[in-house]
């Protein structure tokens, strides 16, 4: 790596509970100006043995001592919001990337912890494939390249997410008494072409609790907006350094 590069600032970007660190991999080959740091967040819960919290201050341990970008999607986003609280020091900003509600409903759990259930339970490549419609936006440019992304992830995912330890770290957890101290931080999008899954009502609430000029819609774009939209994303990240 060279100076520059290691004087650039460093974005953790935190992956949804249904995919791997490489949702992040188009939007790492778009960055200009930044580096992207996507961990993968099985593999530390399974380190940490469950402990959330330890799980948060592992992952707050990553960023460096001046403020930097945290971007975070799906249950990945919502987690962002509780690193962020933890060290608001460390943070400059939010990228939220069709975040589940600040409240989770206890169905959006139950509902995503039986799908990665039954993606581990003998899916076929078809079912998978036909899931990834259902994520991302058949009708966008990138639609091809992102559904078997898709399905890759919701494969390897059969394998690492079922764990109780993992299931229990990637809950969306109430992240609402924590928005009022982040609130002029955060950012969020919301893909236009597909509803959140399990919560159709989370762009709502978000609005209520940020303001709706914080909230943004992509018109093109599904759940997986980092695969369809990776520049869309890395400019909003360089925006927020």
């Amino acid at each position: 790596m060279t100076s520059s590069r290691k004087e650039e600032p460093c974005v953790l970007a935190l992956h949804a509970a249904a995919t791997t660190r490489a949702l992040w991999d188009e939007v790492r080959r778009s960055a200009r100006g930044f580096h992207l740091l996507a961990p993968d967040l099985a593999a530390i819960a399974r380190a940490a043995r469950g402990d959330r919290d330890l799980v948060i201050e592992l992952l707050a341990a990553l960023l460096p001592e001046r403020p930097v970008p945290l971007a975070g999607c799906g249950t990945g986003a919502n987690l962002a919001v509780e690193i962020a609280a933890r060290v608001p020091e460390r943070v400059s900003g939010l990228l939220l990337v069709n975040p589940y509600p600040p409240r989770p409903r206890p169905r959006t759990q139950s509902t995503w912890r039986s799908l990665l259930r039954s993606a581990r339970n003998g899916v076929s490549e078809d079912e998978r494939r036909s899931w990834a419609t259902l994520l991302v936006n058949p009708e966008g440019p990138r639609f091809e390249a992102a559904a078997e992304r898709t399905v890759a992830m919701l494969r390897a995912v059969a394998e690492q997410v079922h764990r109780p330890e993992v299931l229990d770290v990637l809950d969306a957890a109430d992240i609402r008494r924590q928005l009022p101290a982040l609130r002029e931080r955060i950012q969020i999008l919301f893909g236009a072409a597909r509803p959140l899954p399990f919560s159709d009502d989370a762009r709502e609430k978000w609005i209520e609790a940020v303001g709706e000029e914080r909230v943004r819609s992509v018109d093109r774009a599904g759940y997986w907006i980092p695969l369809e939209e990776p520049e869309l994303i890395a400019e909003a990240l360089r925006r927020l350094c």
